[in-house]
């Protein structure tokens, strides 16, 4: 019974976004339980708390681009875009370094969480500082958000490379 209603949602979600969803349908089929549990924690991964989609989007991006799946990252822009975030901004984040100081901080944060660099205590304490100890946990979530479902669908052998997508966005 909980099978077609999750389904039902899953779809549409990817008619939304114009989004493969197969992993997520096989998932269900297969295993209705973890599909069950997966969507009670999408909330989670979506939690923007009280900070600007553009800096929530920021962290976003980055984290889909570190997973390395092309339509997950593509899925990230769209949810951007659907935010109003301009394709100027959009395309300073995945390929350059935004101008806003902001963003920038949140864009190197990222870069360095995902990349586990030595400097993510530094960029840990100047989030913190800029954007509050629950902005930071959002953030951190972001991140998380933009690479879950990259690592899910490659781990239930559904990925593809990140790379085709930044090549085309970028000759777009």
């Amino acid at each position: 019974m909980l099978r077609p209603l999750l389904k039902a949602f899953t779809r549409a979600f990817g008619r939304r976004y114009e989004y493969d969803v197969s992993y997520l349908l096989e998932l269900t089929e297969n295993d209705p339980t973890a599909a069950t549990k997966l969507m009670f924690a999408m909330p989670l991964f979506s939690h923007r708390g009280d900070l600007p989609p553009d800096v929530w989007h920021t962290a976003h991006i980055i984290g889909a681009r570190a997973a390395d799946c092309g339509p997950c990252l593509e899925l990230a822009v769209r949810m951007s875009e659907e935010d109003g975030m301009s394709a100027n901004l959009i395309d300073d984040i995945l390929f350059g370094r935004p101008e806003d100081p902001d963003l920038a901080l949140i864009a190197d944060y990222a870069a360095a969480v995902t990349s586990n660099t030595p400097d993510v205590a530094d960029y840990v304490i100047r989030i913190r500082t800029r954007f509050g100890q629950d902005g930071l946990g959002v953030l951190a979530l972001a991140i998380l958000a933009g690479e879950f479902y990259p690592l899910l669908k490659r781990g239930l052998g559904h990925a593809t490379a990140c790379s085709l997508y930044l090549q085309r966005r970028k000759a777009a």
